[in-house]
């Protein structure tokens, strides 16, 4: 079986709707290694991440962050192991302020 390695998304995240980071393609599995979560902005910003199951919506008991803040003009790198084993799992997120927080995903697919 075949490790890729690779940037798995990147998006500057809204915060009216969700957006889709990541979504686990058919025949494959996901493994998220890392996230970085850049706040381009002069103030301190929030977003909120989860790792949606496929037909499912984002909802508390499949959140992986809750309005966690990014500090003005920096970022933080997340090193994690979220395993995405079923096709259609994706990995949502919602900024607290349109266009402030940038994500950026790595891992690999199997």
């Amino acid at each position: 079986m075949a490790f890729t390695e690779k940037k798995l998304g990147q998006n500057q995240i809204n915060n009216v709707s969700n957006t889709t980071l990541y979504t686990v393609p058919t025949g494959k599995k996901g493994i998220i290694r890392a996230m970085i979560l850049t706040n381009t902005t002069a103030s301190d910003a929030t977003i909120s991440i989860w790792h949606v199951p496929n037909a499912s919506s984002s909802a508390d008991s499949n959140s992986l962050f809750k309005t966690f803040s990014v500090p003005a003009n920096d970022f933080v790198h997340i090193y994690t192991y979220v395993v995405m084993d079923t096709v259609g799992d994706k990995i949502d997120a919602l900024a607290g302020t349109a266009s402030a927080i940038t994500v950026s995903l790595y891992g690999a697919e199997i």
